[in-house]
């Protein structure tokens, strides 16, 4: 890509962008009709305070009240939710039809962005295609809860589209309203500097003025967070040392999965997860190799295709640094969370790298149409069978299980799914599974206090079993 372009967003582009709507409405329209499942049902059915809308300041002023034991402040996600019930209720959807209609949004943004940066309209749209069906978006799209990821992206695309259109107070109120959609928005400010120092140019000096601003306005917000929440994240950080050392030791690991899944996503699942405490010397190796390999090939660039990587690897790693294994996100015991929607605004970085191996091994114009093509069509049947995982939390556990066959809260939410499906004899099965694991941990862990957490889930996997012996099974046969 080459320098910003000045006009973007007329006639020519009209149907470029229409045709991207309706991409990204026939590649998840099977999703439409799917329930409320799992986070949906937390962040919606059981939200206490979703029917109100006569306190909206208050919003604005604590953190959520349908988090559970999670401390988010996302006040503009809370308000979208409400605003979503007064039109929907309970019927999931149009909720889903809203994900739907953000997700599409969203990439005509990417067409637009992109064209902005100087891409061609050839290859902004098939950039933007790409985004649209790539079958790891699904977990975004088709859960009711991803609504934060696509958000937060809305936001932070119009962000980066009005900065690169030099329209600063637009980009500033698009960056407020990302920041109070999800909290890791605040690494935008980091990127606009690349791609001011990339595209826009001038002095340091102009490139602070720039983006100064923006980068006070995220300092304010993460103060605004603790005061209001209490939540301290370098203490969550810092807490334990040796913790922290193993989930930066498996940085490696957690990219190269990343990686394999943008490349080849044939092994999707919910809860992805990946475990500290497994070995990582041959992902250092295997990733040292990349990166020697990579700075060898970037080398022989021309000045255009070096922009385009570098600002691609930029968007990739600082759209991913909120979630990548430095902050604690663990799932249980040293399985921490590897999430597909992790990767849906860092997808496109990696799509505007692509772009450049593309046109660097393949001189023939329809050789690389054909490539395309053969890209989007693998990549949309997938997320359309992908989205069928959603349809019910049996199905969406079941795929999870099979990949993380040693996820101890996975066989319990397998297990309360069975249950609530009357397959009382499954059930007992991966509740017993379960126990087992949470046995292990708890007789392994050296911390009181997870400890008592491992002892806590035990304890109720005991009297869920206790219910189903009691009430629906008899010898081990359902009644």
């Amino acid at each position: 890509m080459s320098q910003t372009r000045p006009a973007v967003g007329g006639a020519r582009d009209l149907w470029p962008a229409l045709s991207l709507v309706l991409v990204g409405c026939l590649f998840y329209a099977n999703a439409v009709a799917h329930p409320f499942v799992h986070d949906d049902l937390v962040f919606i059915v059981r939200n206490p305070a979703i029917s109100r809308l006569d306190n909206i300041a208050g919003i604005f002023l604590g953190p959520s009240g349908a988090a559970g034991i999670n401390t988010y402040y996302r006040p503009v996600l809370e308000l979208v939710d409400r605003l979503e019930y007064r039109f929907f209720g309970l019927d999931p959807s149009g909720y889903h039809a809203f994900n739907v209609l953000v997700h599409a949004a969203n990439g005509v943004l990417v067409f637009f962005l992109l064209s902005r940066l100087g891409a061609s309209r050839a290859l902004a749209w098939g950039l933007s295609a790409i985004f649209l069906v790539h079958p790891a978006q699904s977990e975004s799209v088709a859960c009711i809860a991803g609504i934060s990821n696509l958000a937060s992206a809305f936001f932070i695309l119009t962000c980066l589209y009005f900065y690169a259109s030099r329209r600063t107070v637009w980009a500033m109120a698009a960056f407020v309203f990302g920041l109070f959609t999800k909290e890791s928005t605040v690494v935008l400010p980091l990127l606009l500097i690349v791609m001011d120092r990339l595209y826009i140019g001038g002095s340091i000096g102009r490139t602070w003025t720039r983006a100064g601003p923006f980068a006070a306005l995220a300092s304010v917000f993460l103060v605004l967070r603790q005061y209001l929440t209490g939540a301290d994240l370098a203490g969550s950080v810092l807490a334990s040392p040796g913790e922290l050392t193993l989930r930066i030791l498996a940085i490696p690991r957690t990219l190269l999965t990343y990686g394999k899944i943008i490349a080849w996503p044939d092994d999707l699942h919910y809860y992805r997860n990946t475990d500290i405490l497994a070995p990582n010397a041959w992902a250092f190796a295997l990733l040292g190799l990349i990166i020697l390999t990579g700075f060898w090939w970037f080398r022989r660039l021309n000045a255009n295709d070096k922009r385009t990587v570098v600002f691609g690897a930029g968007w990739f790693f600082l759209f991913l640094l909120p979630v990548l294994n430095v902050v604690p996100l663990i799932n249980e015991y040293s399985f921490i969370l590897t999430a597909e929607h992790f990767l849906y605004l860092p997808i496109i970085g990696v799509l505007l790298i692509g772009a450049v191996v593309l046109s660097r091994w393949t001189v023939s114009s329809s050789v690389r149409k054909g490539l395309f093509a053969v890209v989007f069509a693998a990549f949309g049947v997938t997320t359309i069978g992908q989205n069928t995982f959603w349809k019910g939390e049996v199905p969406l556990f079941e795929r999870m299980v099979r990949f993380e066959p040693r996820f101890g809260r996975g066989h319990i939410l397998l297990a309360k799914a069975y249950d609530a499906d009357h397959r009382y004899d499954l059930a007992k099965r991966h509740y017993m599974i379960a126990l087992d694991i949470m046995q292990g941990y708890a007789a392994r862990a050296r911390d009181t206090t997870a400890r008592d957490v491992y002892l806590g889930f035990i304890r109720d996997i005991q009297m869920d079993l206790t219910r189903l012996e009691k009430f629906h099974l008899y010898d081990g046969n359902t009644i």
